[in-house]
Protein backbone atom coordinates (compact mmCIF):
# COMPACT_ATOMS: atom_id res chain seq x y z
CA UNK A 1 0.00 0.00 0.00
CA UNK A 2 1.50 3.42 -1.01
CA UNK A 3 1.48 6.15 1.45
CA UNK A 4 1.69 9.68 0.42
CA UNK A 5 3.05 12.22 2.99
CA UNK A 6 2.60 15.61 2.25
CA UNK A 7 4.78 18.61 3.74
CA UNK A 8 3.74 22.08 3.42
CA UNK A 9 6.09 25.01 4.36
CA UNK A 10 7.72 28.60 3.98
CA UNK A 11 11.01 29.74 5.91
CA UNK A 12 11.28 26.47 7.91
CA UNK A 13 14.88 26.44 7.80
CA UNK A 14 16.66 23.10 9.38
CA UNK A 15 13.26 21.82 10.75
CA UNK A 16 12.48 21.14 7.65
CA UNK A 17 15.44 18.75 7.01
CA UNK A 18 14.88 17.17 10.11
CA UNK A 19 11.13 16.59 8.84
CA UNK A 20 12.35 14.85 5.51
CA UNK A 21 15.15 13.06 6.98
CA UNK A 22 11.82 11.66 10.00
CA UNK A 23 10.37 10.43 6.46
CA UNK A 24 13.18 9.18 5.11
CA UNK A 25 14.16 7.13 8.19
CA UNK A 26 10.66 4.93 7.76
CA UNK A 27 11.22 1.42 7.02
CA UNK A 28 7.92 0.79 5.30
CA UNK A 29 9.05 0.61 1.24
CA UNK A 30 6.73 2.56 -0.54
CA UNK A 31 6.09 6.04 0.37
CA UNK A 32 5.66 9.02 -1.66
CA UNK A 33 6.91 12.04 0.35
CA UNK A 34 5.79 15.60 -1.72
CA UNK A 35 7.00 18.70 0.09
CA UNK A 36 5.52 22.03 -0.71
CA UNK A 37 7.11 25.39 -0.13
CA UNK A 38 5.43 28.63 -0.44
CA UNK A 39 8.56 29.91 -2.30
CA UNK A 40 10.57 30.60 1.04
CA UNK A 41 12.87 34.20 0.57
CA UNK A 42 15.26 32.86 3.41
CA UNK A 43 18.87 31.34 1.93
CA UNK A 44 18.53 28.46 4.56
CA UNK A 45 14.84 26.87 3.75
CA UNK A 46 16.46 27.00 0.01
CA UNK A 47 19.25 24.88 1.16
CA UNK A 48 17.28 22.19 2.52
CA UNK A 49 15.21 22.07 -0.33
CA UNK A 50 18.40 21.87 -2.86
CA UNK A 51 20.16 19.50 -0.37
CA UNK A 52 17.10 17.09 -0.74
CA UNK A 53 16.36 17.09 -4.02
CA UNK A 54 17.94 13.85 -5.40
CA UNK A 55 14.46 12.76 -6.96
CA UNK A 56 13.02 10.98 -3.93
CA UNK A 57 10.75 13.69 -2.72
CA UNK A 58 8.68 15.85 -5.04
CA UNK A 59 9.33 19.36 -4.11
CA UNK A 60 6.82 22.27 -5.26
CA UNK A 61 7.84 25.83 -4.29
CA UNK A 62 6.17 28.48 -5.50
CA UNK A 63 4.02 31.20 -3.87
CA UNK A 64 0.59 30.23 -2.49
CA UNK A 65 -2.46 32.08 -0.46
CA UNK A 66 -1.46 30.07 2.94
CA UNK A 67 -1.21 26.74 4.56
CA UNK A 68 -4.20 25.46 3.49
CA UNK A 69 -3.24 26.16 -0.14
CA UNK A 70 -0.50 24.64 -0.05
CA UNK A 71 -1.78 21.62 1.34
CA UNK A 72 -4.32 21.32 -1.37
CA UNK A 73 -1.61 21.06 -3.74
CA UNK A 74 -0.12 18.27 -2.50
CA UNK A 75 -3.07 16.22 -2.14
CA UNK A 76 -3.53 17.45 -6.13
CA UNK A 77 -0.28 15.63 -6.40
CA UNK A 78 -1.00 12.40 -4.18
CA UNK A 79 -1.01 9.18 -5.96
CA UNK A 80 -0.80 7.29 -2.55
CA UNK A 81 -3.86 5.05 -1.54
CA UNK A 82 -3.63 6.76 1.78
CA UNK A 83 -2.09 10.80 2.61
CA UNK A 84 -0.97 12.01 5.62
CA UNK A 85 0.35 15.60 6.71
CA UNK A 86 4.15 15.84 8.06
CA UNK A 87 4.50 19.22 8.38
CA UNK A 88 7.75 21.21 8.51
CA UNK A 89 8.76 21.13 11.90
CA UNK A 90 6.71 17.54 12.76
CA UNK A 91 8.56 14.10 13.03
CA UNK A 92 7.14 10.76 12.65
CA UNK A 93 7.49 9.13 16.47
CA UNK A 94 9.52 6.00 14.87
CA UNK A 95 11.03 4.34 11.77
CA UNK A 96 8.48 1.93 11.86
CA UNK A 97 5.10 4.51 12.07
CA UNK A 98 4.08 4.18 8.55
CA UNK A 99 4.27 0.38 8.76
CA UNK A 100 2.15 -0.47 11.67
CA UNK A 101 -0.46 2.33 9.61
CA UNK A 102 -0.53 -0.28 6.79
CA UNK A 103 -1.13 -2.84 8.50
CA UNK A 104 -4.14 -1.34 10.36
CA UNK A 105 -5.33 -0.11 7.14
CA UNK A 106 -5.24 -3.54 5.50
CA UNK A 107 -7.88 -4.22 7.95
CA UNK A 108 -10.34 -2.64 6.02
CA UNK A 109 -12.84 -1.62 8.87
CA UNK A 110 -11.94 2.26 8.26
CA UNK A 111 -11.43 5.25 5.84
CA UNK A 112 -9.37 7.70 8.83
CA UNK A 113 -7.22 6.69 11.64
CA UNK A 114 -5.35 8.31 13.87
CA UNK A 115 -3.42 8.32 16.90
CA UNK A 116 -1.90 10.88 19.38
CA UNK A 117 0.75 13.89 19.33
CA UNK A 118 3.49 14.80 20.74
CA UNK A 119 3.83 18.79 21.22
CA UNK A 120 7.64 19.70 21.56
CA UNK A 121 10.27 22.06 22.52
CA UNK A 122 11.98 23.11 19.20
CA UNK A 123 14.77 23.78 21.00
CA UNK A 124 15.25 20.30 22.46
CA UNK A 125 12.76 17.97 21.00
CA UNK A 126 13.10 15.40 24.03
CA UNK A 127 10.99 17.82 25.90
CA UNK A 128 7.17 17.83 25.42
CA UNK A 129 5.46 20.28 25.96
CA UNK A 130 1.92 19.56 25.06
CA UNK A 131 0.71 15.93 24.52
CA UNK A 132 -2.63 15.41 22.46
CA UNK A 133 -4.28 11.95 23.59
CA UNK A 134 -6.13 11.02 20.27
CA UNK A 135 -8.64 8.88 21.97
CA UNK A 136 -11.15 6.40 21.20
CA UNK A 137 -13.49 7.87 18.21
CA UNK A 138 -16.69 9.03 19.28
CA UNK A 139 -18.74 10.87 16.61
CA UNK A 140 -20.57 13.03 18.99
CA UNK A 141 -17.45 14.94 19.88
CA UNK A 142 -17.50 16.95 17.25
CA UNK A 143 -20.11 18.82 19.00
CA UNK A 144 -17.84 19.94 21.66
CA UNK A 145 -15.37 21.50 19.02
CA UNK A 146 -13.08 18.04 19.44
CA UNK A 147 -11.05 16.63 16.28
CA UNK A 148 -8.54 14.25 15.98
CA UNK A 149 -5.38 15.37 15.96
CA UNK A 150 -4.25 16.46 12.38
CA UNK A 151 -1.00 15.71 12.12
CA UNK A 152 -1.41 12.15 13.24
CA UNK A 153 -4.48 11.84 10.68
CA UNK A 154 -4.41 9.81 8.10
CA UNK A 155 -7.19 9.55 5.80
CA UNK A 156 -7.33 7.26 2.27
CA UNK A 157 -7.09 9.26 -0.55
CA UNK A 158 -10.55 8.19 -2.10
CA UNK A 159 -12.00 10.33 0.52
CA UNK A 160 -11.07 13.10 -0.45
CA UNK A 161 -11.86 12.80 -4.01
CA UNK A 162 -15.47 11.95 -3.14
CA UNK A 163 -15.54 14.72 -0.19
CA UNK A 164 -12.96 17.71 -1.55
CA UNK A 165 -10.17 19.02 -0.01
CA UNK A 166 -9.25 22.21 2.70
CA UNK A 167 -12.22 24.79 2.02
CA UNK A 168 -10.00 27.97 1.44
CA UNK A 169 -13.12 29.92 2.83
CA UNK A 170 -11.21 29.02 6.58
CA UNK A 171 -8.32 30.76 6.18
CA UNK A 172 -7.87 29.48 10.48
CA UNK A 173 -9.91 26.36 10.97
CA UNK A 174 -10.10 24.33 7.66
CA UNK A 175 -9.09 21.07 9.28
CA UNK A 176 -11.45 21.14 11.41
CA UNK A 177 -13.91 22.00 8.89
CA UNK A 178 -12.50 18.82 6.69
CA UNK A 179 -12.42 16.61 9.71
CA UNK A 180 -16.16 17.71 10.55
CA UNK A 181 -17.33 17.33 6.41
CA UNK A 182 -15.28 13.68 6.25
CA UNK A 183 -16.43 12.40 9.95
CA UNK A 184 -19.38 13.93 11.28
CA UNK A 185 -21.40 14.79 7.74
CA UNK A 186 -20.13 11.99 5.67
CA UNK A 187 -19.60 9.45 8.72
CA UNK A 188 -16.40 8.29 6.93
CA UNK A 189 -15.39 4.95 9.47
CA UNK A 190 -12.82 6.48 12.09
CA UNK A 191 -10.09 4.48 14.71
CA UNK A 192 -7.87 5.44 17.17
CA UNK A 193 -4.99 3.56 17.11
CA UNK A 194 -2.16 4.17 19.43
CA UNK A 195 0.96 4.41 17.29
Amino acid sequence: MRFSLITVCYKAGEQLAETIASVRAQTHPDIEHIIVDGASPDAVTQAVLQRFSDGRAVIISEADTGVYDAMNKGLARATGEVVGFVNAGDMLEAPDVIARLDAEFRKEDADVIYGDANMVDPEDIRKVRRFWKGGDYHRDNFRKGWMPPHLGTYIRRSAYQRFGSFNLHFRIAADYELMFRFLYKHRLQARYVAI
